[in-house]
């Protein structure tokens, strides 16, 4: 069974950068462009990984931990 990472950032570089290396271990892998989205998608999957930026406007990452 594959299990999903979510990668959660602001920048799409580094989202996109992680995204591919995850993948090339084998996690299928979601990402958001805010914590929003990502509290959305926390609900929707079943996540085994999150990688999470901690500074990001509005919702920072912190928060995204405390929901």
């Amino acid at each position: 069974m594959t299990k999903t990472a979510l990668i959660v950032d602001d920048e799409k570089d580094i989202r996109d950068l992680l995204a591919y290396n995850l993948s090339k271990e084998g996690f299928a892998v979601l990402t958001a462009a805010d914590g929003n989205e990502a509290l959305k998608m926390l609900c929707d999957h079943p996540i085994a990984v999150v990688v999470l930026d901690i500074m990001m406007p509005g919702l920072d990452g912190y928060e995204v931990c405390k929901r």
